[in-house]
């Protein structure tokens, strides 16, 4: 986990299971163990696979729904080169 502008490591997450809304439980965790404010988060990035951005039931959906509040999202071009 990398937290911009300062390009500072915040440290890792390893999920307690392999399901988007316990990936996303376990990094809102994560943020509120390091007192990071999310407040001043605009964007998620991640590597745009189905369990990050799914509409319906992603990480970036479940933490939207967790901070009630939506957020910008950057995806990784590189992985979808992946797909030609």
């Amino acid at each position: 986990m990398v937290v911009y502008p300062e390009e500072r490591c915040a440290g890792h997450v390893v999920p307690e299971d392999g399901s988007a809304v316990g990936l996303a439980r376990d990094l809102h965790r994560f943020m509120e163990e390091r007192g990071i404010d999310m407040g001043q988060v605009k964007h998620l990035v991640s590597d745009g696979c189905e369990k990050m951005v799914g509409w319906k039931k992603g990480v970036h959906v479940a933490l939207e729904r967790l901070y009630k509040r939506p957020f910008g999202r950057i995806i990784c071009f590189f992985h979808h080169l992946e797909q030609i």
